[in-house]
């Protein structure tokens, strides 16, 4: 049993409608699958999902491609393949800090490690807690008419819980959005607002109170990821609980968070920390702490959210999130189904490995894509 071949192909899927945040606009995603295949011709499989204008991401698709195939492909050849701790140490001993490309590394190899056991991936990291995940639904700007058009289809749809994107140019249209995302839903959904590091300070001081009064669950990432003293004062003046996502991307970055008391939850993404091994770390301090954990993603095809669910559900805790999102906003996916949430909830795959089939029809026209 020894790793043959590793692969990471470059593609690019339109997404339906262009989707507007605190950083930019968004209409295409360009992301990376890792293939690892041992010397059976068994494949592990991921994708890696770099957004290189968001602060915290220094990798981008191309920085991920030549960091596998020239610096890790070389490290991990010939070497048993369900090994994942030595391998991964291995990297980190040889290769600079590249969260990103090392999650994709992680989980092709743990996919590919359950595909040889023939159990999903949760079975290797203790069992799953929940069968089932609970979802939520992220609506970027547009008009506060449209957002809580939106909002409405998504609790007709089963969530139970709405993300509204602010940190907007406009603070004062941040607040109407929220307003009317709020009617839209009513006193009995969850809504949490996520600012992407897009206000100032002052803005913040300013808009978030007036927010409150429309009782959202969590106010995310306010303010810029490396202003931790901005998230503690917003701390100690709001009545809301903040979470963190910029500004968490390590296991050393959450420790500085819990020391100096800025956040009461964290929004995981298995790519930002380095990957399932990197991710278990960081549950396991923040359940020490009481800090609360939103399972996210940036978003993915069905590869992607196969491997975040598998890990998620494994947690003992865990907010609804919207790592399911990306795979149903684009205009097509790399599996065959589409993994959906159904009346709010994802069912966790059961198959082996992460538990989808990467359909290479579908991957070959996403990499004639990235040319347009």
């Amino acid at each position: 049993m020894a790793i043959r071949k590793i692969e990471a192909i470059p593609f690019a899927i339109r997404e339906t409608t262009e989707r507007e945040l605190a950083y930019g606009k968004i209409s295409v995603r360009r992301n990376v699958i890792v293939v690892i295949e041992d010397d059976s011709g068994i494949r592990g499989v991921s994708e890696v999902t770099p957004i290189p204008y968001r602060w915290g991401c220094e990798e981008t698709v191309e920085s991920v491609v030549a960091a596998v195939t020239d610096y890790i492909a070389p490290l991990l050849e010939g070497a048993d393949p369900t090994c994942i701790n030595l391998l991964l140490d291995r990297i980190a001993s040889r290769v600079g800090d590249i969260p990103y490309a090392r999650s994709g590394i992680c989980e092709a190899l743990y996919d590919l490690s359950g595909r040889l056991a023939g159990v999903p991936v949760h079975r290797l990291l203790g069992g799953a807690v929940r069968e089932k995940l609970l979802c939520s639904w992220s609506i970027s700007f547009k008009s506060d008419q449209e957002m809580a058009a939106e909002a409405a289809w998504a609790v007709k749809q089963g969530y139970r819980w709405v993300k509204v994107k602010i940190g907007s140019k406009d603070p004062a249209q941040d607040i109407r959005n929220v307003a009317a995302v709020r009617e839209a839903v009513g006193p009995d959904h969850w809504i949490h607002v996520d600012a992407n590091a897009g206000y100032s300070y002052l803005d913040a001081v300013h808009v978030l109170p007036r927010i409150e009064q429309y009782h959202p669950r969590l106010i995310e990432q306010p303010v810029a990821g490396w202003d931790l003293d901005g998230m503690c004062k917003l701390r100690r003046m709001l009545r809301t609980p903040l979470m963190a996502d910029e500004s968490v991307r390590s296991y050393r970055d959450l420790q500085e968070v819990i020391r100096r008391g800025a956040a009461d939850a964290v929004l995981m993404k298995l790519n930002k920390h380095g990957g399932i091994r990197e991710s278990q770390k960081i549950a396991d301090l923040a359940a020490s702490a009481n800090i609360a954990l939103y399972p996210g993603t940036h978003f993915s095809t069905s590869i992607g959210v196969a491997a975040h669910a598998q890990f998620y559900c494994t947690l003992p805790s865990v907010t609804p999130g919207d790592f399911h999102q990306g795979a149903i906003l684009y205009e097509h996916d790399l599996t065959r189904p589409t993994l959906k949430a159904a009346n709010g909830e994802i069912a966790v795959p059961t198959g082996p490995g992460m538990g989808v089939e990467l359909a290479e029809d579908l991957l070959e026209r996403a990499q004639a894509g990235r040319g347009k």
